[in-house]
């Protein structure tokens, strides 16, 4: 029987690991203090950017400079009501990625409706080209909404990830299904073997700070973020967790786009407070990177 990504990391079968996963950097400018911020603090063990978005570019040049651990947030929807982006590889409506305003479609269930495989592919192919440009090596990749993890796209997804060689955020068969359909976790089982084969590290668990227009109404938004951390990760199992947080500043352009702008930016201030920090380590919960992932590819 193969080791557990945990026990490959040197961990015992007890520990409580986590990866501390900052969603959506790229997405608006907001972001990007926010991506800078929590560098400076140094408990964010894990980014992503989303490539097709206006500010992907600046978010790399940060992710560049600083070293930082940054993956692929592979971008397949477009959600927001009036700011919207496009695929980088096609504006052929054909390609089933555009909805009729020409942008992605904006819910996860009409692109795996719609998308043709093979364009799928082509546009997580030509997300990963833009970190080249930008001269930045990614450690890992991810889904935006979740999309990718469905049955009409998750051979692609996973196909990405083997021929990138990165790791990819992925459940092991004992793991969380991160909300999939019966079909897609078939799927998923087997697919598992193919990835374990080659080295390929899986998640055992999926978890996140709540997103939320009505979260965080009140002005204490520090105190707000740190009860609800609280209650998420006191409950936390032993084995790797992917733990999922979107971070931004608060500008009037964030509170334009996303009516949940009080639970990013309630992100930004936990995940740089002392109080977190402390209580990780009262937890008795690690954090690593999927940088570390990484390297265990080719093992």
């Amino acid at each position: 029987m193969p080791q557990s990504t945990l026990e490959r990391l040197g961990f015992s079968p007890t520990d409580r690991v986590v990866i501390l996963h900052a969603d959506d950097i790229g997405m608006c400018q907001a972001t990007l203090p926010a991506f800078e911020n929590l560098l400076d603090f140094g408990l964010t063990s894990s980014y992503a950017v989303m490539a097709p978005c206006a500010w992907a570019g600046a978010a790399l040049e940060i992710a560049g400079q600083a070293q930082a651990d940054v993956g692929v947030h592979i971008t397949l929807t477009s959600e927001w009501q009036h700011y919207r982006w496009r695929p980088l590889s096609t504006l052929d409506p054909a390609s089933g990625l555009l909805d009729p305003q020409g942008f992605f479609p904006r819910r996860s269930p009409e692109v795996r409706a719609s998308a043709r495989p093979e364009a799928a592919r082509a546009e997580m192919a030509a997300q990963f080209r833009l970190f080249d440009a930008h001269g930045v090596d990614p450690t890992h990749m991810d889904s935006h909404m979740l999309s990718s993890l469905h049955s009409s796209l998750l051979g692609e997804y996973v196909g990405i990830a083997l021929e990138e060689g990165v790791p990819v955020m992925f459940p092991s068969s004992g793991g969380s299904g991160l909300w999939m359909d019966e079909e897609t976790c078939t799927l998923a089982r087997a697919l598992e073997p193919y990835l374990l084969a080659r080295g390929f590290p899986t998640i055992d668990h999926f978890d996140g700070m709540p997103l939320s227009s009505d979260l965080n109404s009140r002005e204490d938004a520090l105190e707000v973020r740190l009860e609800t951390a609280r209650s998420v990760l006191s409950q936390f199992k032993p084995g790797l967790t992917h733990f999922a947080f979107h971070p931004s500043v608060d500008t009037p352009e964030l509170r334009a786009i996303c009516p949940d702008w009080r639970s990013r930016v309630g992100d930004e201030k936990i995940f740089r407070s002392v109080e977190l920090r402390r209580m990780l380590e009262e937890l008795n919960i690690k954090v690593i990177g999927y940088r570390e992932l990484k390297a265990l590819i080719g093992e």
